[in-house]
């Protein structure tokens, strides 16, 4: 779901919109995600893996995007043609799907993996695979948000727990 914010030329008038799927959508996150780092420390290089299972049955070709909040994005490129390199992320997807278009930026605060998937799900396990050295964790301890995002479905959330360090 995205939120859009409009400023009219009338003083103090702002109009939020909420861009939401259309109701007959039939694309919709089962559960909740769930997400794991491999040095869920401040400030480190760190793998994210992220897991959801999606059902899709009216619609072809969706996007989904991930957003790490407070993370740093490394290895940076524009949403283009092709499937994302390996060095940066690793998508695994059902038999019949493919990732079509990939971006990985930061926005703000947020690292951001963008994919437009190619094909149709009845049920399916997506895995995603953001690569230590593309990736590193907010610099300072507490819980981090985790957000699937699309176009066809409404947002999900998990989180994550950031250390102040290993323990020695």
């Amino acid at each position: 779901m995205r939120r859009l914010v409009a400023l009219l030329p009338v003083p103090l008038l702002a109009v939020a919109v909420t861009m939401a799927p259309p109701a007959s959508a039939a694309v919709e996150v089962l559960g909740a995600p769930t997400a794991s780092l491999s040095a869920p420390y401040a400030g480190a290089s760190t793998d994210a893996v992220i897991k959801t299972r999606l059902t899709q049955t009216s619609y072809a070709d969706i996007s989904l995007d991930i957003s790490l909040s407070g993370f740093r994005a490394e290895r940076t490129f524009a949403y283009g043609k092709g499937a994302c390199p390996s060095s940066v992320a690793r998508v695994t997807l059902p038999a019949k799907v493919t990732v079509a278009e990939c971006g990985w930026t930061q926005e703000g605060e947020d690292a951001v993996l963008r994919l437009a998937l190619k094909g149709t799900m009845t049920k399916g396990n997506v895995k995603v695979r953001i690569m230590s050295g593309a990736l590193t964790a907010p610099a300072v301890s507490g819980t981090y948000g985790i957000f699937l995002s699309s176009w066809a479905f409404d947002e999900a959330m998990t989180t994550t727990d950031i250390s102040s360090g290993p323990l020695k």
